[in-house]
């Protein structure tokens, strides 16, 4: 599947890392199932949850030092995504995409379908897609 770039950006305290250990697998075994090649898993965590042990070139851990303080005074999630988009840490270039997961989202084929159908049609810089709570 060919598409923009797409960095599935995880955000989580660290607090509950099996959880967020299974769903880096899940996330992998979907996009790897879609034959989508150029996207990242990108874990942004408060505490380590050794994700370099995956030796995944796919999967990226992110730790944001406790003494981070964002110049706009952004705090818990926001203050993580915060990092992540300054120049000193941004991994990614201006036309890349990201997704926003929390660590309990489960993506599905559908869902990464949609990303990836949006994305490719570029009439829009941001979207939002359904969210349902179990």
């Amino acid at each position: 599947m060919t598409a923009p770039f797409i960095c599935f950006r995880v955000v989580t305290r660290g607090d509950y890392r099996q959880l967020v250990h299974n769903n880096v697998r899940k996330h992998l075994k979907v996009c790897s199932a879609l034959g989508l090649r150029n996207y990242i898993i990108e874990v942004v965590t408060e505490k380590g949850l050794g994700l370099d042990n995956y030796n995944h070139p796919k999967v990226i851990e992110t730790i944001i030092p406790i003494e981070y303080e964002p110049k706009n005074g952004a705090i818990f999630k926001a203050r993580a995504l915060e990092y992540c988009l300054e120049d000193s840490h941004n991994r990614l270039a201006d036309n890349d995409w990201i997704v926003h997961l929390d660590e309990e989202t489960v993506m599905t084929e559908a869902s990464v379908c949609g990303i990836v159908n949006f994305v490719c049609l570029g009439t829009h810089d941001f979207g939002q897609g359904l969210i349902t709570y179990a």
